[in-house]
C-alpha cells in the first residue's frame, strides 16, 4: 500500500497547483483534509482534493477555514447527505443545514436527486439533459412542440471553428470541435458515432475572385497563427479532394481536414432515447407560459399548458423564445432573431466522397457565396451566406435558384428537386 503525502508534501502540492493560494488557508485545508482521512469516517480522500478545496475556497475569496465555513463547504469533499451527517462531529462542524447567502452562495449537496426541468428539446436543450441525466439529476424535458423541430431544423450543421471571431469564441469552438468524437460516441447507439449522422473529412473553400482570394488567404493565415490546423491548397489538390466537383477558376483555396458535420434531429433523437432509457419523462406539445418562484427569485415551480409542477431549477433552451421565457423568471437574456433560409433535395446517390462540406464562390452578379452538404438520408442542404445574413425567401423560385447555382459547380445534381424549407428563425445572442 501506498501512504499519503505528509502535511509538508501537500502543502507543496497546493502551491505547485496553486501559486497564489494564501500559506495560512493552504495549511489549514491540508491539516483538515488529513484530519478527515484518520477518522475513517468515509473513503480515503485522495491527495487531489486538497489543492481542489482550496482552490474552491479562494474562489469564494475564502482566506481561513473557521469552523462556519466549514459547515458550509463540508458538501465539495463529501458527496451525500449521510456522510455530511456522519462525518460533522469528527470535524467541529455543525449538522448540514440549507446554504446560508452571505454575499456569495456556498452549496450542500442534497440527499436524493434534484427534480429539473429543461425548456426546450432543440440539441442544445437534449444534450443539456441528457448530461444532467448522466450525473443523476431526475430530468424532465418539455417542449411546445415537436423535438428538433424548431431551430434546431435549420442548422447548416457544420462542424467547424473557422469563421469564428475574436478568438475567444473561436477557441469555444475548437472545444466543442474537439468533444464531439467522445459526445457522439456516448449518445450513439450501440456507441456508434454514425448513428447521429457524425461524419469527418474537412471542408473546402474556393474564390474565383482575386480580391476575395486576398480575403481567403488572410483568413487562413491568422486560423493558422491560433493554432488551427487549416491550409492553402493548389487547384490540383482540389480536385483530388472532390472529383465530383467543377470548380471553375481557381485563385485561392482552402482546406481544414478537422472540420465535419452532423444531423441535429439524430442527435436529439439519440438524446431522448437515453433519457427514456434512464426513467427521464418527455413532454412534448406542452407550453411553458410561467414560473412560480420564492421571493428571492429562486423558481420551485413551472405552470404548462398541462398543469403545473415542482423543480428545483429549470434550464431555458427554447431557441428565440428563451428572452420572453427568462423575463417571465425576471433574467435577461439578450438576443436577437435572425432569419435564416436552406433548402434540401430530394434524396440522391452519394455525391460528396471525401469532403463533406462545400464553400462555393459567388456567381458575380450580386448573389452570395453557396454551401451545401449530403446528409446522411441522401438529401442534399444548401444556403448562402453566413450566419449573420438575413434571408427570408422561402419562396419555391428562391430555392430553385439555390440548386441552379449549386448545379453550377456540381454536375451531379443534374435531375435533382429543390424542396423549398420554411425560414427559420436562429437565435442570435446580441453580443
Amino acid at each position: 500500500m501506498v501512504d499519503y503525502s505528509d502535511h509538508q508534501e501537500e502543502l507543496q502540492i497546493i502551491s505547485a497547483r496553486l501559486p497564489d493560494a494564501p500559506r495560512q488557508l493552504a495549511q489549514q485545508v491540508t491539516s483538515f483534509i488529513q484530519r478527515l482521512r484518520e477518522t475513517q469516517r468515509y473513503k480515503i480522500l485522495g491527495v487531489l482534493e486538497t489543492p481542489d478545496l482550496t482552490s474552491a475556497l479562494m474562489a469564494l475569496n475564502i482566506r481561513e477555514l473557521e469552523p462556519e465555513v466549514i459547515d458550509d463547504t463540508l458538501g465539495v469533499l463529501l458527496k451525500c447527505q449521510q456522510t455530511l451527517t456522519r462525518c460533522a462531529p469528527c470535524c467541529n462542524a455543525r449538522q448540514p443545514r440549507p446554504p446560508r447567502w452571505k454575499g456569495r452562495q456556498l452549496m450542500v449537496i442534497p440527499d436524493k436527486p434534484l427534480n429539473v426541468a429543461v425548456v426546450g428539446a432543440g440539441i442544445l436543450g437534449a444534450a443539456i439533459a441528457w448530461r444532467l441525466a448522466q450525473r443523476g439529476v431526475q430530468v424532465a424535458v418539455i417542449d411546445k412542440g415537436q423535438p428538433g423541430h424548431g431551430a434546431s431544423s435549420h442548422s447548416f450543421a457544420w462542424i467547424n471553428a473557422g469563421a469564428k471571431e475574436p478568438i475567444g469564441y473561436h477557441n469555444l469552438n475548437s472545444r466543442s470541435l474537439e468533444m464531439w468524437p467522445r459526445f457522439a460516441a456516448d449518445i450513439g447507439d450501440h456507441g456508434d458515432p454514425a448513428s447521429v449522422g457524425l461524419r469527418w473529412g474537412g471542408k473546402v473553400s474556393w474564390e474565383s475572385d482575386p480580391v476575395a482570394a486576398e480575403g481567403l488567404v488572410a483568413r487562413v493565415r491568422q486560423l493558422q497563427s491560433w493554432g488551427y490546423p487549416t491550409r492553402l491548397i493548389d487547384p490540383g489538390e482540389l480536385k483530388r479532394l472532390e472529383p465530383a466537383l467543377d470548380f471553375g477558376p481557381v485563385a485561392a483555396a482552402e482546406y481544414s481536414p478537422n472540420e465535419g458535420q452532423v444531423e441535429p434531429q439524430m442527435v436529439v433523437d439519440a438524446c431522448l432515447r437515453r433519457l427514456r432509457e434512464m426513467g427521464c419523462e418527455i413532454h412534448t406539445d406542452r407550453e411553458v407560459y410561467g414560473f412560480e418562484q420564492y421571493d428571492d427569485g429562486r423558481i420551485y415551480g413551472l405552470v404548462t399548458t398541462s398543469g403545473s409542477g415542482d423543480v428545483d431549477a429549470v434550464v431555458i433552451a427554447a431557441g428565440t423564445a428563451t428572452t420572453r421565457l427568462a423575463v417571465l423568471a425576471g433574467v435577461n437574456v439578450p438576443q436577437a432573431e435572425s432569419p435564416g433560409v436552406v433548402i434540401r433535395t430530394n434524396p440522391l446517390p452519394p455525391l460528396l466522397y471525401h469532403v463533406p462540406v462545400v464553400y462555393a464562390p459567388p456567381p458575380g452578379d450580386g448573389r452570395r457565396e453557396i454551401h451545401l452538404r449530403q446528409c446522411a438520408d441522401g438529401r442534399l442542404m444548401i444556403g448562402e451566406g453566413d450566419q449573420e445574413s438575413l434571408a427570408e425567401d422561402d419562396t419555391q423560385a428562391h430555392a430553385d435558384d439555390l440548386l441552379a447555382r449549386a448545379r453550377r459547380y456540381m454536375p451531379g445534381l443534374t435531375g435533382a428537386q429543390a424542396v423549398p424549407v420554411p425560414v427559420g428563425w436562429r437565435p442570435m445572442p446580441l453580443d
